[in-house]
């Protein structure tokens, strides 16, 4: 409201109250000139504790006139000219007055530059007074966010701050988000802005600008998070991804924040995922305020799961477009959510069938009070919705459906549903029909409500039911009846009077407790948690011997080779030395500075020593028989620059020396025994997630008695999350071809590098010793273009006078294969036993268990039975370019060879559609046989069983694990869709309906969430060639070009039809068809489809619900495979997407079919190529 400037000069100032405690004052129409006259009034004003100057003319002298002021008045506690244009130089005049001034407790500034910003620096260092302060816009200088971080760091009344203007009133549609916003231009200014909040321990409310939050350094606003124990609300402008995993880190287990706001979120899927986690491990939240992004409306289903298991926040409110698909994910949050008090949803988007849906979820939850869905397009249909919310929810208090679009016939139904209803308080519906549209029955009927009940409604509507209620009473009741009538209106009235006074005085007990928290956290002494952590961490680096003294090693000298040279490594000099009486290795590291245990454990740390920290935890964690000890790192104190890894002395020296400068020749057991335990020890650490990248024979140190350990883990890398880890080429000589392309790296790297080796060990030479006379380069591009060949070294041959055995050559051959067809360790490990037991009794390996191994047993559900392999023995011939892989082409008019074919078929057509359409148009097929491609699923099904072995213990953190397990089936950690859409699509164990055929699946009794599947699934070929590439081992052609929108992987489906939709129509000639396939003569068809039957493993599939969930580059962490529930009637098959609900797909019209897509290309295994014509 506007005071007129001459009331001022008159001294006659009578504020407005807004309560009887808090005289306040605002000013809207102030003209140039009355800076004068207003200064005079405020300086000899006695009762005025709040101002408020809001004025869109510029006043040059209004900053003079307020600082002037203020010198002489003592009872202004608030000074707001956020809204007003003042000079440039008012902060600075006002921070001067801060020096003098001892009322003044919150000044909200509208401008701030560097000279302003230096003035309050200096001004808060003499202020004790002042609590709150926000400053507006302008570009600030480094030198002045440094000078006001500084004074922020050590003042201790300061617990409100605001890089931004603050927000002012309730978040019902009135809010003012404005845009300005200090901006600074260094890290370094904005880092010290944010470290200063953080080390002060009286701040209570902190709002920082977007510019603050990303100038600022990585983990700024994490460390500020975990460091200030006194912070209880923050407010945001903008967080994005990297942010919002800053904000979960830091408030993981926080007791203290209170109120969360953010009023954007930019970080698209990755952000919500990350500000989901803060509701599901924050433990003191109450209320969080979240802006939505425009592009990103998928974000909302993060956060409805972690509503699920939240149990402290009381209060959430989203603005921004909330469409139905977020209210139904919402809807289902609100039904088990019991602790949420206050809902506020801004800007909705609602369709019925949203608003239905959560109103329904609303209708059931007895703990809400509060529910604002103003500003949206809820319309008539939902106001019907509502009207049985009203209806039926007795805990309702509040209800705002104000500007929805709701016409007379909504607020109709309304109407009727309030005369059930007698606990709501507050019914807003302004904004929607106007008074005359309610028409006369409207206007009888809220007459009943207003005198028979006890709601009130909202201003437009309650203006004109009062209106009618007289009317209709005076026309036909007698005087008793108004007589009644006056008698409840007046006890109507006291009970208002009553509310507002109990409301009053909660707020003041809510603020004499938060003064009580204050006063004593200042009273008690300063508790330095970064002192004690520091402490504590030196006491576990001491426990773990992270900090030992080099001179305490006696006899130390530079290490030297069996030739008596310097051992120089690729980090430093090697030294041996004398410690507690055993030798041992010292390996040299020039280091930027010491690494804490907190740098080992959070990875931070420079390039620079980043392969010393990653060895070091490698070696730390890793305890293994056969991976070299660790004793600990040594400091030089003279050199603090320079650290030494001190490790066991392996007196054998390297397997490389042992080989090449010894020249011993290990016997079949000493070889078959060092083999055994290096798989072993690379078992063991990729069950850990470690992926070495730089396995050689240098890499392998020797005991006195043989034994093997493997060191030097300087290019290893650790994913716990993927099994993909970064492209790292190691020794050229023993580099596997994905490290030759860059491409990323597997498991399997390690396992080719393995075959080297084991080659290395048979043969007594160096693998590709025919190269050494060759440049460095020269030989790496000679290496590189063999591989992309395909072109390995030989194992079947005589070579240095020396042949492998069977079984060797087995082995050999099965690690040197392209990704996707090489053995696992747990297979090496296994094979390597029998050997060397055999070796030990001077006796012939077991070949047929030795086979079973590597291959699977011959009743192997996934393979191929024998009755089958028996009958299409004749018919087997190798593929021209990948002799291991055996083909059978069939000829379907003969009913032998049709029944071989349904045989096969059978295990796969099982589904929620009948097929016969479909195979009426199957022209040809070819059975596939491939021992390696055998060998590696068997492998990848080994892996797999570990894991479900591992859950089926109870000992998932201990028991060596391909990745971490996540328990789809609980209830906390999915909805209700999700554990349909994995039951419908995957036979999940809790509730078993899925209309699909599996070949290994555990029973309906069985208590595991997590369960081996083996499915023979279908997928549609782009091309012949593509075809002929699967064959022979190349499965790449299965991962869609673009990375694909259920994750980048392997994409399969066990519905036929939907892989008919996805192959695309091709024209063959048949001189093109490989000599195995000639009899084809594919050429009669003017177009042909051809489609791959697999076999498929995988144990933890992730449940896909919105393509936006994954960016198309990896799986979600945890899990080996994703499963969707997708439209096959969509044209082109490549545009189907997922059904959002069971209830989608099991709509009439409907036509569910499931994708699925895997990590892991091991896991996938050809059993036959299907040619079909093409359907009308």
């Amino acid at each position: 409201m506007s005071i007129p400037a001459a009331l001022l000069m008159e001294g006659s100032l009578k504020a407005i109250s807004v309560s009887e405690t808090c005289p306040t004052l605002r000013l809207t129409s102030l003209e140039p000139g009355s800076e004068v006259r207003l200064k005079q009034a405020l300086a000899r004003n006695t009762s005025l504790v709040a101002l408020i100057i809001e004025t869109e003319r510029r006043l040059p002298g209004l900053g003079a006139a307020l600082a002037h002021a203020l010198i002489f008045n003592t009872t202004l506690q608030t000074l707001d000219i956020t809204g007003a244009h003042c000079e440039g130089k008012a902060v600075s005049l006002l921070a001067e007055t801060l020096k003098k001034n001892r009322s003044l407790t919150s000044l909200l500034l509208r401008t701030c530059d560097s000279d302003g910003l230096l003035a309050l620096a200096d001004a808060l260092t003499q202020n004790d007074t002042l609590s709150t302060l926000t400053l507006g816009e302008g570009i600030i200088s480094e030198e002045a966010a440094l000078a006001f971080a500084h004074t922020i760091q050590a003042n201790k009344a300061l617990t409100v701050l605001s890089h931004n203007v603050c927000m002012t009133g309730t978040f019902h549609g009135t809010d003012n988000f404005s845009s300005l916003s200090i901006t600074v231009t260094t890290a370094q200014s904005a880092h010290a802005l944010i470290r200063a909040c953080q080390m002060n321990d009286s701040l209570e409310q902190l709002m920082l600008s977007t510019s603050i939050c990303h100038t600022a350094k990585p983990g700024a606003l994490e460390q500020l998070l975990r460091d200030n124990s006194t912070l209880q609300r923050l407010e945001l402008d903008s967080v994005d991804s990297r942010e919002a995993s800053a904000l979960a880190s830091g408030l993981r287990n926080n007791e203290v924040l209170e109120k969360l706001v953010i009023k954007k979120q930019v970080g698209g899927t990755d952000g919500s995922w990350a500000l989901a986690h803060i509701l599901v491990n924050n433990i003191g939240l109450q209320t969080f305020v979240l802006g939505h992004d425009n592009s990103e409306n998928g974000q909302s289903w993060p956060l409805a799961r972690a509503l699920r298991t939240n149990s402290t926040l009381t209060s959430l409110t989203l603005f921004g477009p909330i469409l139905s698909d977020a209210a139904c994910a919402l809807a289902g949050a609100l039904a088990s959510n019991t602790s949420l008090r206050s809902l506020v949803i801004l800007e909705n988007e609602l369709d019925e069938a949203g608003a239905w849906t959560l109103a329904n979820a609303i209708k059931k939850n007895k703990s809400l009070h509060n529910v604002s869905l103003s500003n949206g397009t809820v319309g008539d249909a939902g106001a019907k919705a509502f009207a049985g919310v009203i209806a039926h929810n007795t805990s309702l208090q509040y209800l705002d459906l104000s500007n929805n679009g709701i016409s007379g016939e909504g607020i109709l139904d309304i109407v009727h549903a309030l005369a059930w209803n007698t606990q709501l308080i507050t019914l807003d519906l302004t904004g929607n029909a106007n008074d005359r549209a309610l028409g006369e029955e409207a206007a009888k009927m809220l007459c009943t409500v207003l005198f028979d009940g006890e709601a009130k409604l909202g201003y437009n509507i309650q203006r004109i039911t009062r209106t009618s209620s007289v009317q209709h009473r005076s026309s036909s009741s007698s005087s008793s009846d108004v007589g009644s009538i006056s008698r409840v209106s007046e006890l109507e009235t006291k009970l208002d009077a009553i509310k507002r006074e109990l409301f009053h005085k909660d707020e003041e007990i809510n603020a004499l407790r938060r003064q009580l928290r204050r006063e004593k956290r200042r009273s008690m002494p300063r508790y330095d948690e970064r002192a004690n952590w520091r402490s504590r961490e030196a006491e576990v680096e001491a426990l773990l011997h992270l900090r030992m003294d080099v001179s305490f090693v006696d006899n130390w000298r530079r290490a030297e080779d069996m030739r008596h040279r310097p051992i120089v490594g690729a980090a430093g000099n090697l030294f041996k030395g004398t410690y507690a009486g055993q030798m041992v290795a010292l390996k040299q590291v020039l280091l930027d500075r010491a690494p804490s245990l907190t740098a080992l454990i959070q990875g931070k740390h420079s390039n620079r020593n980043h392969s010393l920290l990653l060895e070091v935890k490698i070696l730390l964690t890793m305890r293994h028989p056969h991976i070299v000890p660790f004793l600990g790192l040594c400091y030089d104190q003279a050199d603090p620059g320079v650290v030494y890894l001190m490790m066991t002395w392996a007196s054998g020296g390297s397997l490389y020396e042992y080989l090449h400068t010894s020249k011993a020749a290990p016997s079949r057991a000493e070889r078959s025994r060092m083999l055994m335990e290096m798989a072993s020890a690379m078992e063991y650490l990729h069950a850990h997630g470690v992926v070495h990248r730089d396995f050689k024979s240098p890499n392998v140190l020797l005991t006195a008695s043989l034994s093997t350990q493997i060191c030097d883990f300087g290019l290893s890398s650790v994913s716990e999350q993927s099994s993909h880890v970064s492209a790292r080429l190691g020794t050229e000589l023993w580099a596997s071809p994905e490290q030759f392309a860059g491409d990323l790296l597997t498991r399997e790297t390690d396992v080719f590098s393995f075959g080297c080796v084991a080659w290395e060990m048979v043969f007594g030479l160096r693998p590709w010793h025919h190269l050494e006379f060759m440049t460095h380069q020269r030989r790496i591009k000679y290496i590189a273009h063999c591989y992309e060949r395909h072109v390995f070294m030989a194992v079947d041959k005589e070579i240095n006078g020396r042949t492998a055995s069977p079984e060797m050559q087995d082995i050999i051959s099965g690690c040197l294969q392209p990704i996707g067809q090489r053995y696992d360790f747990g297979q090496l490990y296994k094979a390597f036993l029998i050997q060397w037991e055999a070796a030990k009794q001077g006796g012939p390996v077991n070949l047929d268990l030795h086979e079973e191994i590597l291959f699977g047993a011959d009743d192997a559900v996934w393979k191929l039975s024998q009755d089958v392999v028996d009958q299409i023995d004749t018919l087997l011939a190798p593929l021209p370019d990948a002799p291991s892989t055996l083909v059978a082409p069939l000829r379907l008019s003969l009913a032998e060879h049709q029944e071989l074919l349904h045989q096969v078929l059978r295990k796969a057509l099982a589904g929620p559609r009948s097929m016969d359409p479909v195979l009426s148009r199957l022209r040809d097929a070819a059975l596939v046989i491939s021992h390696v491609k055998n060998a590696a699923f068997n492998g990848a099904v080994m892996r797999n069983r570990i894991m479900v072995r591992c859950k089926c213990d109870g000992q998932r953190e201990d028991l060596p694990r391909p990745f971490p397990v996540q328990d789809m089936a609980s209830e906390h950690h999915s909805s209700p869709q999700e554990i349909a859409l994995l039951s419908y699509a995957t036979m999940h164990p809790h509730a078993l309906n899925s209309p699909y055929h599996f070949l290994c699946v555990p029973s309906p009794n069985d208590a595991l969430h997590v369960n081996l599947r083996i499915q023979r699934a279908f997928c549609g070929l782009p091309s012949f060639e593509a075809a002929v590439a699967i064959l022979s081992g190349d499965m790449s052609h299965l991962v869609p070009k673009d990375g694909g929108w259920m994750g980048h992987g392997f994409y399969v489906t066990p519905d036929l039809d939907f892989a008919l939709e996805s192959a695309v129509p091709i024209a063959v000639k048949d001189r093109d068809l490989p000599r195995t396939l000639e009899r084809w003569r594919l050429s009669r068809f003017p177009c042909c489809q051809l489609v791959l039957l697999c076999d498929v493993v995988y144990t933890n599939p992730f449940p896909m619900l919105s393509e936006a969930q994954v960016d198309g580059e990896k799986l979600m962490p945890g899990h080996d495979a994703h499963v969707a529930v997708v439209n096959m009637a969509t044209k082109p098959a490549s545009n189907a997407r997922p059904f959002a609900s069971v209830e989608d797909w099991q709509a009439e019209g409907g036509c569910p079919a499931v994708q699925l897509v895997l990590h892991d290309g091991a896991s996938v295994l050809p059993h036959a190529l299907l040619v079909f014509e093409p359907g009308p």
